[in-house]
């Protein structure tokens, strides 16, 4: 390695955006409305990450009311074979089924919004430094 040849680059950061995203962190990272400031700097994969982030924080919100609630009224019964259970238990699959519904509609607008409808999970390549045989990660 030498010889003056350049082995590696990266590109720099923009500080005024990511002042910006820093002041606005709340809204980009974790409740997603800003999600197009992230996508614009950091691309579609890693905004369609935080999408999803944001999307099961808000839908969290539900499911932690109702648990609450069903601890307290829990506490007043104090029995081990209490009726909340039952009804946790069905709330949370519908939730579920509601969860997925809504998390293929909101990906779905944003790929069309963004133009990545078509977009594959692609394997990253080996570095150069890498000694050793290629193999795929059977975990």
């Amino acid at each position: 390695h030498g010889g003056g040849q350049i082995l590696h680059y990266f590109p720099l950061h923009e500080n005024r955006k990511l002042i910006d995203m820093d002041k606005d962190w709340f809204r980009c990272f974790v409740w997603g409305t800003e999600i197009d400031k992230v996508r614009d700097y950091f691309g579609e994969r890693i905004a369609f990450y935080f999408l999803f982030m944001s999307h099961l924080n808000k839908w969290l919100v539900l499911p932690a009311f109702a648990g609450l609630v069903l601890w307290i009224v829990d506490l007043f019964c104090g029995t081990p074979d209490n009726f909340t259970t039952l009804f946790l238990c069905l709330g949370m699959c519908i939730w579920l089924m509601l969860f997925m519904h809504f998390w293929r509609r909101n990906s779905a607008r944003h790929a069309i919004r963004w133009g990545t409808l078509d977009m594959m999970p692609s394997a990253q390549p080996t570095r150069p430094e890498f000694r050793g045989v290629n193999r795929i990660n059977p975990c």
